[in-house]
């Protein structure tokens, strides 16, 4: 199983606010998993987006 990012971790690895870093989860299309209140981000699957959204712009 890949390791889950919690959205603080996100956070440091983005470099954003809080607020920004959500809204950047709740864009369609990005890796998570919610359960209850709580989102999950599967580290690899991060990876993943990341790659295929350099250079674009990602509208929040």
């Amino acid at each position: 199983m890949q390791r889950m990012l919690s959205p603080k971790e996100v956070q440091k690895i983005f470099g954003c606010s809080r607020n920004k870093t959500y809204q950047i989860i709740e864009t369609k299309g990005f890796p998570r998993i919610k359960v209850g209140k709580q989102y999950y981000i599967p580290e690899n699957d991060l990876e993943k987006w990341v790659e295929k959204n350099k250079g674009n712009d990602i509208r929040l």
